[in-house]
C-alpha cells in the first residue's frame, strides 16, 4: 500500500516539515508564489465556468531581480523578491501573497519536505508525494485547486474573466473544430477524428453559454454554413481539464476524450 507523503504549509514565513524523499524522484524546487496575469484563463469541462490560469513562480536568486539574503537562524535560505513582484506588477499581474487573509482555509498554500539530500521541496497544498516501494508519484488534487481558483474571484481577490478574453478563446476553439472538420472531410471514415470533432464542437456551444461540456454532447451545434457529425452517445461523464492549469490550445482535452472513447467502445 502507497504511503501519502504530506508536506507542512509553511508559516509566515518560518517552519517547515520534514520528510526525507528519494532526491532523484523529489528533487529541490525554490520556494515559489502563485502569480496571475488578467488574460490568463482556462474554460472547465466540467462545471462551465471561467477560472484563472495561475503560474508557479519561483524565487531563485539571480533570476529576474531576485536577490539572496543571509541565511535566517533556522538556517534556511531567505531572498529579497522585491524586484520580482514589481516585475510582475508593471506587466499587469501580481503575485499571489500566501499569507493574504482573504485566502481563508486555503492561507498558506504553500508546503515542504526535505529530501534526502537535505533539500527544500516545495509544492503547493493541492500536491502531494505517494511513496510506492522505492517510487515517489506526484499527486493532485484538481478539484480543490479549482475550489481555490474560484475562492479567489469570490472574494475579490482576482475580477472576473473579462469578455475579450472570452471571445478569443472561442475563437481559437472555433478555428480548432474547423480543422477537425476539415481532416474528417478528407478522411471521413476516421472514426478517431469524428469523435475528437465531436467533443469539440460540444466544448465550443458550451463555452459559449458557459455550461458543462457535458450538457452538448448529445445536441452539437455546428457553425454556420457547416454540418455537424452524427455520432453515438456520449460517455457518463466527461474529463476535466487539467490543472494547470493551463489550457494552451483546446485539441488537447479533445483528443483525450476521444482516445477515452476509442478505449470503451474497442472489442
Amino acid at each position: 500500500m502507497g504511503v501519502r507523503i504530506q508536506g507542512k504549509r509553511l508559516s509566515a514565513p518560518e517552519a517547515a516539515d520534514s520528510t526525507p524523499l528519494p532526491r532523484k524522484q523529489a528533487p529541490a524546487r525554490p520556494e515559489w508564489r502563485f502569480g496571475f496575469k488578467p488574460g490568463s484563463w482556462d474554460f472547465q469541462d466540467a462545471t462551465g465556468d471561467w477560472l484563472p490560469q495561475l503560474a508557479e513562480v519561483a524565487y531563485v536568486p539571480g533570476v529576474n531581480g531576485v536577490r539572496a539574503l543571509r541565511p535566517g537562524a533556522d538556517g534556511r535560505e531567505r531572498v529579497d523578491a522585491g524586484p520580482l513582484h514589481e516585475l510582475w506588477r508593471r506587466k499587469g499581474g501580481f503575485l499571489i501573497d500566501p499569507w493574504d487573509e482573504r485566502l481563508a482555509e486555503w492561507k498558506g498554500y504553500i508546503q515542504s519536505v526535505e529530501n534526502d539530500a537535505r533539500q527544500m521541496v516545495h509544492f503547493s497544498v493541492f500536491e502531494s508525494f505517494v511513496r510506492v516501494g522505492n517510487q515517489v508519484r506526484w499527486k493532485s488534487d484538481q478539484v480543490e485547486y479549482s475550489r481555490f481558483r474560484r475562492h479567489m474571484i469570490e472574494v475579490g481577490m482576482i475580477a472576473p474573466c473579462d469578455p475579450e478574453v472570452k471571445a478569443r478563446a472561442i475563437e481559437i476553439q472555433e478555428d480548432a473544430v474547423g480543422g477537425l472538420r476539415r481532416r474528417l472531410g478528407a478522411a471521413p471514415a476516421h472514426s478517431g477524428i469524428a469523435m475528437e470533432l465531436r467533443y469539440a464542437e460540444a466544448r465550443l456551444q458550451a463555452m459559449r453559454e458557459e455550461r458543462p461540456v457535458a450538457d452538448f454532447l448529445g445536441e452539437v451545434a455546428p457553425l454556420p454554413g457547416t454540418a455537424s457529425v452524427p455520432v453515438e452517445e456520449p460517455p457518463a461523464e466527461s474529463s476535466p481539464a487539467p490543472p494547470s492549469m493551463v489550457e494552451r490550445g483546446r485539441s488537447g482535452a479533445n483528443k483525450r476524450w476521444a482516445k477515452q472513447r476509442a478505449e470503451k467502445v474497442a472489442p
